[in-house]
C-alpha cells in the first residue's frame, strides 16, 4: 500500500510541472490559466485527465 501512495505522490509532481514545457520556457496549462483568470475564481477538479 505504502508503494502506491509513493507512485500516486510521485504521479502528482509529475502532472504539476511538466519537464518538457519547462525546458523550452513557456507557461504550462496551469500557469496560463493562472493568469488569464482573477485568484481563487478557478479551481482545478482532474488533476490526471
Amino acid at each position: 500500500m505504502e508503494e502506491r501512495i509513493t507512485d500516486l505522490a510521485r504521479r502528482r509532481e509529475q502532472a504539476l510541472v511538466p519537464g518538457g514545457v519547462r525546458r523550452r520556457g513557456e507557461f504550462g496549462a496551469r500557469e496560463r490559466v493562472e493568469r488569464l483568470v482573477d485568484k481563487g475564481s478557478f479551481t482545478e477538479t482532474g488533476l490526471f485527465v
